[in-house]
Formats: structure tokens, C-alpha cells, sequence
């Protein structure tokens, strides 16, 4: 892990288990292995930080500040880990949640670039009396068919973006104080299908990538 100086850090109390409760631990964002990881001490994380005690994968993460107070949220993962955390004041959450949000957003977006276009150099050639005659370039365009498969993907993006906001903008306080338990648990599974669609984009997106990078393989061999 690179210096915590360069990543949003701190201490937040997480939620252990029903007998143990909230329990403080030193957690950071990780803008280097793409983690939320978290350590026993500040300590620890600065001088063994190969010597962590747990962490979830930030692309495809969901995080879901509280409605029934002012310092607590949870964080989803794509692999249905739960991550129920609580921290020192209301701007201290806000602080953690705009962190772990621009974090998933980088890692979220680090697959879909724009479409791909070569420039490959001709190689120079020398003319009959042995002088260096500089040939240029010339574009290599991706086939049409790259062009529909990276239309698709981002057209998919755009359809995650507008699941996003409307999962940023669903009444999570009717779903915490809902008398319906499973009217709350519909919520946090809403939350995961939409992690987990974001992890299948990203897993299309590689798979382009494979594709495209043989193709101008190919076509420059």
C-alpha cells in the first residue's frame, strides 16, 4: 500500500458483530490497489501496512449514508461483503462518504475510455543515393464492428448512471423507519444487483479491451 498520506484516512468505528458492537478501527481509501481497507491501529497501517486486517474492492461499491442518524453508513460491495460503519461527527461522514464515492467513481470509469484510434508510424526508408527519407504516419480506425461493441458499452454506462441516480435519489428514509423488514432488505438488495451490474460492465469492458488490443495487433503485424 503507498503512504496513507496519500489517501483518505482515518478512524471509523465498524460494526464487529451483535455481541462486540461498533469497534473502532483505522480505515483507508486506497486510490492505489482500488480498496477500502482497514488496520487495528493508525500504527499498524503506517509501519505493517501489508499486515491489514480486512478490505473490499471499491469498484462497483455502493455507499449509503444513514436517514436514522447523522454519522452512520453502510458501504456494499460487489462480492456482498457489508461493511456498517459509524464515524465521529456528521461532517467527518460526509468527508468519508465523498471519498469512498470519488474513489468508486475512478475506478468505475477507469474501463470505459474513449474509442481507441492507432497512430502508427511508417517506418523511414532511405532513396537510392542512401539518404534518410522520412515516410509520416498513417491512422489505423478501429472496424465497425469495435465501433458497435464500444457504442453498446457506453450506452450501458449511461443506463448505469441513471440507475445510480435513482438510487441516490430513493426515499432511504421511508426504508430505515419502514415497519416492513422486508421493505428495507428489498432496498440494500437493489443496492447489490446494481453493484454487481456494474462488475459485469467492467468484465465486458476488459474483454473489449483483449479484442481491440489484438486487432491492432494484427492489423500492424
Amino acid at each position: 500500500m503507498a503512504s496513507v498520506k496519500s489517501n483518505h484516512q482515518g478512524p471509523l468505528y465498524k460494526h464487529v458483530n451483535y455481541v462486540k458492537g461498533f469497534q473502532q478501527r483505522y480505515f483507508v481509501v486506497n486510490n492505489q490497489s482500488g480498496r477500502l481497507e482497514y488496520f487495528f491501529t493508525k500504527e499498524q497501517a503506517v509501519k505493517s501496512p501489508g499486515d491489514l486486517r480486512g478490505y473490499l474492492q471499491l469498484a462497483g461499491t455502493e455507499v449509503a449514508p444513514s436517514e436514522a442518524d447523522s454519522v452512520s453508513f453502510t458501504v456494499f460491495a460487489v462480492t456482498k461483503q457489508i461493511f456498517r460503519l459509524k464515524a465521529e461527527s456528521a461532517s467527518e461522514r460526509k468527508a468519508w462518504v465523498d471519498a469512498i464515492r470519488a474513489a468508486v467513481e475512478r475506478f468505475n470509469q477507469a474501463a470505459i475510455d474513449p474509442l481507441a484510434v492507432k497512430v502508427i508510424p511508417k517506418q523511414d526508408a532511405r532513396d537510392s543515393k542512401g539518404r534518410l527519407q522520412k515516410q509520416g504516419s498513417r491512422i489505423l480506425l478501429p472496424s465497425q464492428e469495435l465501433i458497435n461493441a464500444r457504442e453498446s458499452l457506453m450506452a450501458a454506462d449511461v443506463c448505469l448512471r441513471q440507475i445510480n441516480d435513482i438510487v441516490l435519489s430513493y426515499p432511504a428514509k421511508s426504508v430505515k423507519h419502514s415497519k416492513n423488514k422486508t421493505t428495507a432488505e428489498n432496498y440494500e438488495l437493489v443496492l447489490q444487483i446494481k453493484a454487481l451490474s456494474v462488475t459485469c460492465l467492467q468484465d465486458l469492458q476488459t474483454c473489449f479491451d483483449a479484442v481491440q488490443s489484438d486487432y491492432f495487433r494484427y492489423k500492424t503485424s
